[in-house]
């Protein structure tokens, strides 16, 4: 669940930045179309799905939202975002292919370790989850030496 959480709050930076850059020029149309679609989408997917199954899938209906709301700004917001995804394409792909690990190495915790050994996961989970974003992040911003 700390996954999706987790990576719910990257998007929450990336549509922040969004919705401001949107606030400033004068487009707030876009930024209360964006969010109320994500609202009314995050409450429909929550009343269907926790229903359906537990609490837990509030937090992945929530990633699903924000996931929205991310690609809806990118959509509607093609001045930034084109000169951003040429510019940083290949470290663009590197950071959401290291999300997607993430969310597979927690499906697979969940998958084949004890549910009951809580503690123990958890902090298995969360120094994996640091280490691989700590050495993504490091190559990121890492500065070539020049030759």
């Amino acid at each position: 669940m700390i996954s999706f959480i987790s990576v719910s709050l990257f998007l929450n930076g990336w549509v922040t930045f969004s919705e401001t850059k949107l606030k400033f020029t004068r487009r707030l149309r876009i930024v209360i179309l964006g969010f109320a679609a994500a609202s009314i989408l995050n409450i429909g997917l929550n009343f269907y799905f926790v229903r359906l199954f537990d609490y837990t899938w509030a937090a992945k209906t929530t990633l699903m939202a924000f996931l929205f709301l991310f690609v809806f700004f990118i959509v509607f917001d093609t001045e930034v975002y084109a000169g951003l995804i040429r510019k940083y394409y290949p470290k663009l792909i590197l950071l959401f292919v290291t999300i997607a690990i993430i969310l597979i190495i927690d499906l697979l915790f969940r998958i084949y370790l004890d549910p009951q050994v809580n503690i123990i996961n958890t902090l298995a989970k969360l120094l994996l989850y640091s280490v691989i974003l700590y050495s993504v992040i490091y190559m990121l911003i890492r500065k070539k030496d020049p030759k």
